[in-house]
């Protein structure tokens, strides 16, 4: 049995699991894409996070910033998702003083995080507030996980210059 028929299998098991236990229901193709795309947690900038967690002590902190108006944080195996809005609107993806001021405090309150995601694209702020409000409310991790996968991996695609190291 050859690599690729195992991947078809694997990604065939994980979907009528997902479908099975009321998760998403991606199509074979966006699975397989998210099976083979990913990678290893955290590593080489890829998104495969198998946990994540909300950290309003590091988006206090972001929201002190005299640019930031609000911050969502997300923090999965190794690495940290910021979704932030600016207070004059301007657009803090291209300012790189206030990214590298926002990778510096949240590497200070967590030195275990390898990659620092930021982005203050409208999809993603949404997103990420969406996802942080299921966290709160109690919704489990594992309901949550593909979509955000999902998510990281379109906003933040590999190769692209959006991490700070």
């Amino acid at each position: 049995m050859d690599n690729v028929n195992i991947k078809s299998q694997i990604a065939e098991m994980k979907l009528s699991h997902n479908r099975a236990n009321g998760m998403p229901k991606y199509s074979e193709r966006e699975m397989n894409h998210w099976i083979y795309t990913t990678g290893v947690p955290g590593a080489n900038g890829m998104h495969y996070n198998t946990r994540m967690e909300v950290a309003p002590d590091i988006a206090n902190q972001l929201m002190g910033m005299d640019a930031v108006q609000s911050a969502t944080v997300l923090l999965s195996d190794r690495n940290a998702y910021i979704a932030v809005t600016a207070k004059d609107g301007s657009d803090l993806d291209r300012d790189v003083n206030v990214t590298s001021t926002i990778a510096r405090k949240v590497r200070a309150m967590r030195p275990s995080i390898a990659n620092i995601y930021v982005s203050a694209e409208p999809y993603f702020v949404q997103k990420a507030a969406l996802l942080k409000n299921d966290l709160v409310a109690g919704k489990p991790q594992s309901a949550l996980l593909g979509e955000f996968n999902m998510i990281v991996q379109k906003v933040f695609p590999a190769g692209a210059n959006s991490s700070l190291h």
